[in-house]
Parts: structure tokens; sequence; C-alpha cells
């Protein structure tokens, strides 16, 4: 499986998805077969959203404090 993310770095920009070609096994009582379909290549236009806020729990996270002594 193949998993990409895409991110904005500028004020609009333009973000070309490549064509996809999804295979899969046809399973049946009498013949299992491979099948295919083609997602054709599409271009997105990204817009700047001012209320989106990246989620980065590292950031916000507290530094690791070492147990009291007795």
């Amino acid at each position: 499986m193949k998993v990409e993310t895409l991110v904005r770095n500028a004020a609009t920009a333009r973000a070309t998805l490549t064509t996809i070609d999804v295979g899969w096994w046809k399973l049946s009582t009498f013949v299992d077969h491979l099948q295919h379909t083609c997602l054709p290549a599409r271009t997105l236009q990204v817009a700047y959203n001012p209320s989106w806020q990246l989620d980065n729990p590292a950031r916000n996270a507290q530094p690791a404090r070492a147990p009291p002594t007795p």
C-alpha cells in the first residue's frame, strides 16, 4: 500500500496527483481472476485555511522529570 501526504507550502498551491492503477482479485465460485481499473491524474487547487492548526503532540509534550529523591 502506498500512502502520500500533501502539505500546502504557499498561500495558494496546486497539487497534481498522478494516475493510479488499482488491481484486485475477484473471487467467485467458478473462477478467480485479476481485475483492475485506472484512476486518472487530477490537479487539486489547495487554499489557505486560517483556522487550521498543526496537531503536534511532540511539540506540546512536557519534558520528562526525574522522580524526587528520598
